[in-house]
């Protein structure tokens, strides 16, 4: 089970296409991310590259959750819900589509909470290896 998380870096927020494949299936989500800060703590997406993601409990969340491991110099990277990426300390939020949902002149996502829920049943809640471009 694999996911390619294709982004579009911006000053103000990273949108990205999560391509999702496990048992002959494909899906789509959008992702929102915080724009690249040198991998800075909690202001910045992490760095390109493969991780493998694993699906544990979140102390923070309070709830079961995937969880981006291995990331370089960085710990708690999870995919949870948030529509702002002003929401997000480093994090990836799944959405179903892009739009400026505060009239603030940045994109944001819709839906989050709904495209974590597809994740995770595509998925079936199991781990899966994650491709950054």
């Amino acid at each position: 089970m694999k996911a390619t998380l294709i982004r579009v870096y911006g000053s103000r927020v990273t949108r990205g296409t999560l391509h999702c494949v496990a048992k002959g299936k494909k899906m789509q989500i959008k992702t929102i991310e915080l724009p690249w800060a040198n991998n800075e703590k909690g202001a910045s997406c992490i760095p390109v590259g493969i991780y493998e993601v694993v699906y544990a409990y979140s102390p923070r969340l309070k709830k079961k959750t995937y969880r981006v491991v291995d990331v370089p110099c960085r710990d708690g990277i999870l995919f949870h819900p948030a529509n702002f990426a002003k929401q997000l300390k480093g994090c990836i939020a799944p959405c179903k589509a892009f739009a400026d949902l505060d009239n603030d002149g940045v994109i944001d996502g819709t839906n989050s909470r709904l495209a974590v829920e597809e994740l995770e049943n595509f998925f079936e809640k199991n781990g899966f290896t994650l491709e950054i471009k």
